[in-house]
Protein backbone atom coordinates (compact mmCIF):
# COMPACT_ATOMS: atom_id res chain seq x y z
CA UNK A 1 0.00 0.00 0.00
CA UNK A 2 1.91 3.38 -1.35
CA UNK A 3 2.02 6.26 1.86
CA UNK A 4 0.49 9.71 0.80
CA UNK A 5 3.17 12.35 1.37
CA UNK A 6 2.58 14.33 5.25
CA UNK A 7 1.03 17.49 3.46
CA UNK A 8 -2.13 14.97 2.21
CA UNK A 9 -1.97 13.38 4.71
CA UNK A 10 -2.92 16.75 7.30
CA UNK A 11 -5.23 17.67 4.46
CA UNK A 12 -7.60 14.20 4.78
CA UNK A 13 -7.58 15.02 8.60
CA UNK A 14 -8.38 18.18 8.64
CA UNK A 15 -11.30 17.42 5.91
CA UNK A 16 -12.46 14.40 7.96
CA UNK A 17 -12.47 16.66 11.27
CA UNK A 18 -14.62 19.41 9.38
CA UNK A 19 -16.89 16.65 8.44
CA UNK A 20 -17.26 15.78 12.57
CA UNK A 21 -18.20 19.97 13.10
CA UNK A 22 -21.68 20.52 14.42
CA UNK A 23 -24.44 22.26 12.26
CA UNK A 24 -25.09 25.98 13.47
CA UNK A 25 -28.40 26.38 15.59
CA UNK A 26 -31.67 26.75 13.25
CA UNK A 27 -32.63 30.81 13.24
CA UNK A 28 -36.15 31.56 14.19
CA UNK A 29 -37.99 33.07 11.01
CA UNK A 30 -37.36 36.77 10.45
CA UNK A 31 -41.56 36.97 10.17
CA UNK A 32 -41.81 35.67 13.64
CA UNK A 33 -40.32 39.19 15.46
CA UNK A 34 -40.65 40.36 18.93
CA UNK A 35 -44.74 40.36 20.28
CA UNK A 36 -45.17 43.68 21.70
CA UNK A 37 -47.89 46.82 22.43
CA UNK A 38 -47.37 49.93 21.66
CA UNK A 39 -47.83 52.41 24.11
CA UNK A 40 -46.84 55.60 22.46
CA UNK A 41 -46.51 57.32 19.18
CA UNK A 42 -44.59 60.50 18.76
CA UNK A 43 -44.17 63.09 15.28
CA UNK A 44 -40.09 62.71 14.69
CA UNK A 45 -39.27 66.30 13.35
CA UNK A 46 -37.98 66.18 10.43
CA UNK A 47 -34.39 66.52 10.19
CA UNK A 48 -34.09 64.97 13.63
CA UNK A 49 -33.52 61.67 12.52
CA UNK A 50 -30.15 62.56 10.70
CA UNK A 51 -29.03 64.65 13.74
CA UNK A 52 -29.07 60.84 15.56
CA UNK A 53 -28.20 58.99 12.51
CA UNK A 54 -24.90 61.45 12.21
CA UNK A 55 -23.91 61.49 15.42
CA UNK A 56 -24.01 57.69 15.25
CA UNK A 57 -21.43 57.71 12.46
CA UNK A 58 -24.22 56.88 9.97
CA UNK A 59 -23.53 58.78 7.16
CA UNK A 60 -27.31 59.97 5.41
CA UNK A 61 -28.97 62.28 2.69
CA UNK A 62 -30.58 65.17 4.18
CA UNK A 63 -34.16 64.17 4.57
CA UNK A 64 -37.21 66.50 5.15
CA UNK A 65 -39.69 63.32 5.22
CA UNK A 66 -42.12 62.51 8.20
CA UNK A 67 -40.83 60.09 10.52
CA UNK A 68 -42.69 58.45 13.70
CA UNK A 69 -41.62 57.15 16.42
CA UNK A 70 -43.20 54.00 17.91
CA UNK A 71 -42.36 53.20 21.69
CA UNK A 72 -42.98 49.34 22.50
CA UNK A 73 -43.46 47.09 25.36
CA UNK A 74 -42.13 43.98 24.45
CA UNK A 75 -43.90 40.52 26.26
CA UNK A 76 -41.30 39.98 28.20
CA UNK A 77 -41.78 43.43 29.91
CA UNK A 78 -38.82 45.38 28.04
CA UNK A 79 -39.23 48.51 26.08
CA UNK A 80 -37.87 49.57 22.91
CA UNK A 81 -38.29 52.19 20.59
CA UNK A 82 -38.48 51.73 16.23
CA UNK A 83 -38.48 54.92 13.92
CA UNK A 84 -40.10 54.53 10.75
CA UNK A 85 -40.57 56.63 7.76
CA UNK A 86 -43.74 58.27 6.90
CA UNK A 87 -46.79 59.62 9.16
CA UNK A 88 -47.70 57.51 11.96
CA UNK A 89 -49.52 54.57 11.10
CA UNK A 90 -50.20 52.37 14.23
CA UNK A 91 -52.29 53.87 17.29
CA UNK A 92 -51.62 53.18 21.08
CA UNK A 93 -52.75 50.22 21.68
CA UNK A 94 -52.23 48.13 18.91
CA UNK A 95 -50.49 44.82 19.03
CA UNK A 96 -47.42 44.29 16.53
CA UNK A 97 -44.44 42.24 16.32
CA UNK A 98 -41.04 43.96 15.81
CA UNK A 99 -38.98 42.77 13.17
CA UNK A 100 -34.85 43.23 13.50
CA UNK A 101 -32.47 44.47 10.54
CA UNK A 102 -33.66 46.47 10.53
CA UNK A 103 -35.61 47.49 13.08
CA UNK A 104 -39.79 47.93 11.88
CA UNK A 105 -43.01 46.70 13.32
CA UNK A 106 -45.97 44.69 11.50
CA UNK A 107 -49.38 44.70 13.15
CA UNK A 108 -49.83 41.16 14.93
CA UNK A 109 -52.05 38.83 13.29
CA UNK A 110 -54.60 37.87 15.52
Amino acid sequence: MPRLPPAARVIGLLLLLAGCAAPPPPTPPRAAGLAGTVVAVRPVAPGARRIVLDALGVDTAPSAAPAAEYIVRLADGSVVSVVEPGPPTLRRGARVRVLRHPARLVPASR
